[in-house]
């Protein structure tokens, strides 16, 4: 519980295990602050051991304090000016500034700050989180500097950054998203735990593959073995060979954990008494477009729907974050015996 320094109101941090998962997951610098953004507001109530790591700080230095500390002559003034005029609406702020560290020197940081609210929709914190990008700009400098004497590898070598500074957005837009719709619907520590180690294990096969494709079948593998799943006798695992791109990975692997989480906690692999299929194969549409086609089925078991069927965060990232981000079409039906989920989605 940290108080501000005139004597308002104290603001209790969310769980340290919650953050302490995130830094495990993606290793980034997070921030809490308090809402109050005048002076000597924002007041930082968390700092995750990734922040203190980055700026030479440590924590009993930074709480209590506003992020305001950490800039100096080179700081942007007209970006934090943007900073203020985007958080006084209640937005999103994502942008780059040079902050200082402990030592004085220099480091430019990639920033995303999204606000955190209550049930009711009361401005409760602000999180911030960050990444240190000054090795990336560093070499974006000397690619520039040798595109100018040799053209040839231009083209690749913008691709390259364009697309390494895509996937760290997306990737911090989707932390975010998970730990304020999370904490919203006043899910519990674990769920967000559980969820953000899906990512990892998706981010993991991303760097083991060294590619930007990662197969269904392995994804598919990598979430049931997270609860013990992928060798049972029960199951049964099945397809061609299908890749998701680096854009569709991230929602369709949080898709398929929670279908393992539900069958862990209600389903098939709750015991030996069910059976497990997952099928995939490649359809064609009407227009002849490729699409994947994916069958989730329980069988011999007895489900009770209400434990299983309310509208929680995880039956939105099955049903409706799919079909938002992937233009995918799921049918998630429970029965007398068991579960039956299809995923249509378009593929390369």
């Amino acid at each position: 519980m940290t108080r501000e320094p005139d004597g308002g109101p104290a603001y209790a941090p969310p769980g340290a295990a919650l953050f302490e998962v995130a830094l495990e997951a993606i290793g980034e610098a997070v921030l809490v602050t308090a809402p109050e953004l005048d002076a000597p507001g924002p007041i930082i109530v968390y700092a995750n051991p990734a922040f203190c790591r980055m700026t030479g700080y440590a924590r009993e230095e930074v709480v209590g304090r506003s992020p305001r500390f950490l800039q100096g002559p080179e700081t942007d003034r007209g970006m934090l000016d943007r900073v203020r005029e985007t958080l006084s609406r209640g937005a999103d702020f994502r942008g780059e500034a040079v902050n200082y560290h402990k030592d004085g020197s220099t480091y430019r940081i990639e920033w995303l700050i999204t606000p955190m609210r209550d049930g009711s929709g009361q401005l409760t914190h602000w999180i911030a989180v960050q990444r240190d990008i000054t090795a990336l700009r560093q070499t974006e400098a000397a690619l520039r500097e040798a595109s100018e004497q040799a053209r040839t590898g231009e083209r690749y070598q913008k691709h390259l950054v364009n697309e390494l500074q895509h996937r760290t957005r997306n990737l911090l837009g989707v932390v975010t998203a998970i730990a304020n719709r999370t904490v919203k619907q006043g899910g519990p520590v674990e769920a967000f735990t559980e969820r953000l180690q899906a990512l990892s294990r998706a981010q993991g096969l991303l760097s083991a593959g060294g590619t930007d494709t990662v197969e269904v079948g392995a994804l598919v593998r990598s979430m049931l073995a997270a609860h013990g799943g992928s060798t049972s006798a029960g199951v049964m695992i099945a397809g061609p060979d299908v890749y998701l791109t680096v854009r569709q990975v991230q929602d369709f692997a949080l898709a398929v954990h929670e279908l393992t989480t539900n069958a862990t906690k209600y389903g098939a692999l709750k015991d030996d008494t069910g059976q497990l299929a997952v099928t995939w194969e490649v359809v064609l549409d009407r227009r002849g477009r490729h699409r994947l086609a994916l069958n989730w089925v329980e069988i011999g078991v007895d489900i009770d729907p209400d434990k299983v069927t309310h509208r929680g965060y995880g039956r939105e990232l099955i049903q409706e974050a799919l079909a938002y981000a992937l233009q995918a079409e799921v049918d998630y039906e429970f029965g007398s015996d068991g579960v039956r989920c299809r995923i249509q989605m378009p593929i390369a």
